[in-house]
């Protein structure tokens, strides 16, 4: 490898973190904090650096956003090959090691990613959606403000309610909610309000209806 300039891989872990990768972390997820991590180290003097690197990130920020195509694999395993092989600094040929070695070890993961948008982590904003849990919100309000987009409604001694259509899963109201009661979930939902109601008014698994009266009442 001709080297065109002296950045190293320092910035980026080794080879085996992602083999023995511990439970309950996503390894897409890691591949795209590796490739982040990547992009802003790089020089940009080689085009594998350069180009290389941003084509992996995208790629892989694609796949963890819910956007992963068919093909998307194959495509992976091609660009880490070629920039194996003609990679002109150490940062870039670590990065594509890295990445390939995820889906290599992780490839059932890396298919649910694509083909279900399911993250069992949980780590990837296109593969979860967020709620508020009933049982814990206390109605303070503290998470409708932080939200960029504007989607949680609510009041005061409401529990809140988010729209998952809207929901670009900044994360910014996890932080915020001081009885985190903002939580994620998969394929399988929590059962929730459709709208704000008072707090303490919805429970066993429905929202609390009134009772309608018969004729004879």
């Amino acid at each position: 490898m001709i080297k065109s300039c002296e950045r190293t891989a320092g910035a980026l872990p080794g080879v085996e973190e992602i083999r023995s990768l511990a439970g309950g972390l996503c390894p897409v997820d890691w591949a795209r904090s590796v490739t982040e991590a990547a992009r802003e180290d790089l020089c940009g003097r080689g085009t594998m650096c350069r180009d290389g690197i941003t084509q992996l990130w995208r790629i892989v920020d694609d796949i963890s956003r819910g956007k992963g195509r068919s093909g998307d694999l194959d495509l992976l395993e091609d660009l880490c090959g070629v920039i194996e092989t003609a990679g002109d600094c150490e940062l870039s040929v670590r990065c594509a090691q890295l990445v390939r070695a995820s889906v290599e070890c992780h490839g059932e993961v890396w298919n649910a990613h694509i083909t279900r948008k399911k993250c069992d982590a949980l780590a990837c904003r296109g593969c979860y959606t967020v709620h508020v849990d009933a049982a814990k919100c206390t109605g303070c309000g503290a998470c409708a403000p932080v939200c960029p987009e504007g989607c949680i409604a609510g009041g005061e001694g409401l529990i809140h309610v988010v729209d998952s259509e809207s929901c670009t899963r900044c994360g910014a109201c996890f932080a915020a909610c001081p009885a985190e009661a903002v939580i994620k979930a998969g394929a399988v939902k929590p059962r929730c309000p459709e709208e704000p109601v008072p707090v303490g008014s919805f429970g066993g698994g429905g929202a609390v209806r009134r009772r309608r009266r018969g004729r004879g009442e």
